[in-house]
């Protein structure tokens, strides 16, 4: 494969002529398959990827703009004398895809944004995505992982979340966690540490290795000691739900200074996760 790609990816140069290039091959079907299914060009360049096809030779990364030349390269077709990968429908129908797509763009809200920065997918941890269309909808777009098996919006995205803060807000006693108070529970090692100090403080040991040997212990003990800072957490939340009142439109900073994430299941659930950990899960009502 040559650094500067002047034969197109799927390719390759053998006895003087331009040849196919199986797995290359495969992997533009790929993504003119996976394109057409709905998958954006970020998800299809993390696919690609995650499978370790190169599209250079000096590096296993790709990005949305190697997939969005792949796409509009009418030779995968069969033009100019190259063996044809893709019927030429295939290709019309992902390019009238490409450009009803960019027509269509539009501005997203802060609160959208923020939505999309907090939502992952409950059944691969992947970031969820938000497609734009006749009818927006959240779906995980990891190749690996199944579709959703009903449409969501953002109302109904909403909506749920908007009945889990608002419950929690009610009865702040569901943010309770059982916390673990700080412990030190010493190691073997430390005490095998500990018995060298005092060998070496009963002796006439060197001040200096005397010095680094507790600092040994310190450090060993140090890294004994656990501290539970979900107390802490829980009280700053309930300090801030107390003093707000419920929500009927989504309070993007309230969202924030209270859920770390929001995790959306293949089965029509949310699951707000507080910033203490404790999780509360909603069914989302289908609209």
């Amino acid at each position: 494969m040559k650094k500067n790609r002047t034969i197109p990816f799927g390719y390759e140069m053998r006895c003087g002529k331009i040849q196919m290039n199986l797995i290359e091959a495969k992997a533009v079907q790929t993504i003119f398959e996976s394109y057409l299914q709905g998958f954006s060009l970020s998800d299809i360049a993390q696919y690609m990827s995650e499978k370790g096809i190169p599209y250079h030779e000096t590096s296993l990364k790709w990005n949305k703009n190697m997939v969005k030349r792949i796409l509009e390269n009418e030779r995968y077709t069969g033009t100019e004398g190259f063996i044809p990968l893709i019927t030429s429908a295939m290709f019309q129908s992902a390019n009238e895809k490409k450009q009803r797509k960019c027509m269509n763009l539009q501005p997203v809200s802060e609160e959208i944004a923020v939505l999309k920065s907090l939502c992952i997918c409950a059944e691969c941890g992947q970031k969820i995505s938000r497609i734009t269309g006749k009818c927006e909808k959240w779906e995980c777009r990891n190749p690996e992982c199944r579709r959703f098996d009903n449409r969501m919006t953002d109302h109904m995205l909403i909506s749920a979340i908007l009945q889990i803060w608002n419950t929690v807000q009610a009865n702040m006693n569901l943010l309770e966690i059982a916390s673990d108070s700080d412990t030190y529970t010493p190691t073997a090692e430390v005490q095998k540490q500990e018995n060298e100090v005092n060998h070496l403080l009963n002796s006439n040991a060197n001040p200096e290795q005397v010095k680094v040997e507790i600092f040994k212990l310190a450090s060993l003990k140090y890294d004994c000691c656990t501290y539970d800072d979900r107390p802490q957490k829980t009280a700053k939340m309930c300090g801030i739900l107390s003093s707000a009142e419920q929500m009927n439109i989504l309070d993007i900073g309230l969202l924030q200074s209270t859920v770390s994430k929001i995790a959306i299941s293949h089965f029509c659930t949310v699951t707000l996760e507080f910033q203490n950990g404790v999780t509360i899960k909603q069914t989302i009502e289908r609209g």
